[in-house]
């Protein structure tokens, strides 16, 4: 499917790399012009750089971190006071939680979690929101996680990825009227590096090395392999297209057969 994205705008958080990097990439190869947002400036600003001169497009950067959510709110205040246009995309995406037994958990560790991932999720919505409704159109899609429905022992804290999936349910029957949509993207095991952070401190605890333990992952996937991040980027590519804007409320759940049916 060919999406042609000119005249759009999307923000896309944690687009350094990863999942979040590919996303921003194939937007802007369809023509979208990009608001790239991540917490290292240096990286942001090669980014933007590479996609001005091989898309052509508008590429521009807000430095924020999402752990502190008032400085996400800040520097996307100040960026929009000052950005003549609307944002018509939004891609909620920011790097999963460290392993954590329910029971290793402090408050203090769920509180991070739940501010830089459901807050900062409802942070830049409120953000763009106003513009997508003035617009009478709008794309919002969440970068979530199987977790969501299906709990891995000793990731704890990824729970809390229900708050998000919940939350996005409860925003689509809100803004549909605007010609809104908000959906979720439920990657399952993807080649990335945040992966193989989380794979390398989980093998530690099985006592196992890093390519046991990720063979064994690879082991209870149907197709056989890891998900490349570019297959992500395609399914949040036809969510941001015109052509899905009847797809709305839904977990789009990526991941080679890895969740078992509910």
């Amino acid at each position: 499917m060919k999406t042609d994205l000119k005249g759009h705008t999307a923000i896309v958080g944690g687009c350094t790399r990863g999942i979040g990097r590919a996303i921003a990439d194939k937007f802007a190869e369809n023509g979208a012009d990009i608001v790239l947002l991540a917490r290292d400036q240096i990286k942001l600003e090669r980014l933007a750089a590479d996609f001005r001169n091989r898309y052509g497009v508008s590429a521009q950067i807000v430095v924020a971190d999402f752990d502190v959510p008032n400085e996400l709110d800040e520097r996307m205040k100040s960026f929009l006071d000052t950005y003549d246009g609307t944002i018509d995309i939004l891609v909620n995406n920011v790097r999963g939680p460290v392993p954590k037994k329910v029971d290793g958990i402090s408050p203090s560790q769920m509180q991070e979690v739940l501010q830089r991932h459901a807050i900062c999720n409802h942070t830049l919505m409120m953000h763009v929101l106003p513009g997508m409704k003035q617009k009478e159109y709008g794309r919002i899609i969440n970068i979530v996680d199987t977790i969501y429905h299906t709990p891995y022992p000793g990731l704890g804290l990824s729970a809390i990825r229900a708050s998000e999936a919940s939350w996005a349910k409860a925003l689509s029957l809100q803004v549909a009227q605007y010609g809104i949509t908000v959906n979720n993207i439920l990657p399952g095991p993807t080649e990335t590096d945040g992966l193989k952070e989380i794979m390398n401190i989980l093998a530690d605890e099985k006592g196992q090395s890093y390519e046991e333990f990720r063979q064994s992952v690879i082991d209870d996937v149907p197709v056989g392999r890891l998900a490349d991040p570019s297959e992500i980027a395609h399914a949040a590519l036809f969510l941001a297209s015109q052509e899905a804007g009847f797809v709305t409320g839904t977990n789009l759940t990526i991941d080679g057969g890895f969740t078992p049916s509910i």
